[in-house]
């Protein structure tokens, strides 16, 4: 797998500085594609040092899935070693078949839904929406 981080994170999240000093995110990957929002500087801080611990993390301890979740959560200052245990199943497309979902995106998707998923209470639910 060439540097899965180069190759995942500009795809999620494009940014320019804009007239107010702010961020500007097109969610899609490219300028002028996506849903636009804007990100105050220390969201796009939380961002970078997600990308840097993630790509730290899968050339020292390998696993793409769980360099993703630890960067991530390292970076938002979360304890939560329970979403990083269940990481570790999907790893290079899943159980190490190299055939499948990314583990970087997978991973992201279970930081995701830590923050922003349906509680269990609301399990039934499936059209509810996240946080």
């Amino acid at each position: 797998m060439s540097d899965w981080a180069t190759m995942f994170v500009p795809r999620v999240a494009w940014s320019e500085k804009s007239d107010r000093g702010r961020n500007r995110v097109a969610l899609g990957g490219r300028p002028g594609k996506g849903k636009e929002e804007t990100l105050e500087e220390s969201d796009v801080l939380v961002v970078e040092e997600a990308y840097r611990l993630a790509k730290e993390y899968e050339a020292t301890c390998t696993g793409c899935a769980q360099s993703v979740v630890a960067g991530l959560l390292d970076a938002m200052g979360i304890q939560e070693e329970g979403v990083f245990k269940a990481a570790s199943g999907l790893a290079d497309g899943i159980g190490l078949t190299g055939d499948g979902s990314c583990g970087a995106l997978t991973g992201g998707c279970m930081v995701l839904g830590l923050l922003f998923g349906r509680e269990r209470k609301d399990h039934r639910d499936m059209m509810k929406p996240m946080r």
